[in-house]
């Protein structure tokens, strides 16, 4: 008859004050202040378990640096060898740059066996290179999906299955293959480009940033509290075809500005045009004062500033 393995008495907390004093969190796919609630290999918010990396089977001991936290499926997969540093390299090599990507990063892998091309290469082929481009992508309808009985996620065959859905609703929906013209694409691009540059400038400021989509396609609004004079103040910039034009008032939500409001011109080079809205910062700064912002938001598709605001 086989030994019963005792219960474990090393608790997730000793786990986790033993190995932040070791390993660097930019290697990793979590920060050490979330290292209770988010998974050490893959990053993402689940129960965790304490897993051996020594297993008990092979001597391992009961002790804080003989574990880390994974939740049940990396758990599943987790090495089982006699090895004290192995573990880690293989949590490692998982890293990726941004977080809850994991699992998008195994799936891309998982459809290129599948299907010998790769999703992006999809993608590309359907005009869908833009952030904007692949929001309204993920915005579509297609197939339902479900988890397995008892398992409270879906598998990586379920997400490629997912990326496979989206694809066939696509292709149904728009049969010249392509979701909208070259020329639009563009502009769209071009805007992009734009956008980053000028949440950039709102970030030197400390000011917000929400962009524009239900009603106002392709504008973006910059905006403060005063609490001098208890107004909001903002500049909104609109692409309109190949130039921009701008426009002051109080709105802090683009949507919610008139198309004809933007009759300022201010060309289509971007340099130029972030050096006539940073003197409108400017300007405001000198008249009003200090702004009230202690936590600017960035309500844009681009997945880089969004991530300021969460």
């Amino acid at each position: 008859m086989s030994k019963k393995r005792e219960n474990i008495k090393t608790t997730k907390e000793e786990i986790i004050d033993y190995w932040i004093q070791l390993e660097d969190e930019c290697d990793l796919n979590f920060d050490w202040a979330e290292a209770d609630t988010i998974c050490w290999r893959c990053g993402y918010e689940r129960r965790l378990h304490r897993c051996h990396i020594i297993p008990d089977s092979l001597g391992g001991k009961d002790e804080p640096s003989n574990f880390v936290l994974l939740c049940a499926d990396c758990h599943e997969q987790a090495p089982n060898v006699e090895s004290s540093s192995f573990m880690w390299d293989w949590i490692k090599s998982y890293h990726a740059p941004f977080y809850n990507t994991f699992w998008d990063n195994q799936a891309l892998k998982e459809y290129e066996r599948i299907y010998h091309k790769s999703f992006i290469q999809e993608l590309k082929e359907r005009n869908i290179i833009t952030y904007h481009a692949f929001l309204k992508f993920w915005k579509l309808k297609p197939g339902g999906t479900s988890y397995h009985f008892g398992h409270p996620y879906g598998n990586l065959a379920t997400l490629v299955g997912k990326y496979k859905l989206n694809l066939d609703t696509f292709d149904a929906k728009y049969p010249n293959g392509k979701y909208t013209s070259d020329k639009y694409i563009a502009q769209e691009k071009d805007f992009e480009y734009f956008l980053s540059s000028f949440c950039e400038l709102a970030f030197k400021y400390n000011l917000s940033v929400w962009e524009g989509s239900t009603r106002n396609p392709h504008s973006l609004c910059m905006n403060t509290f005063f609490p001098k004079v208890r107004k909001y103040h903002s500049i909104s910039i609109k692409q309109k075809k190949d130039n921009y034009f701008m426009y002051i008032g109080t709105e802090c939500n683009p949507n919610n500005i008139p198309v004809k409001s933007f009759v300022f011109n201010v060309g289509n080079c971007h340099k130029e045009i972030l050096e006539i809205v940073e003197n409108e910062i400017k300007r405001f700064l000198e008249l009003y004062g200090t702004p009230e912002n202690n936590h600017p938001y960035y309500f844009v598709a681009n997945p880089y500033w969004s991530k300021h605001t969460q």
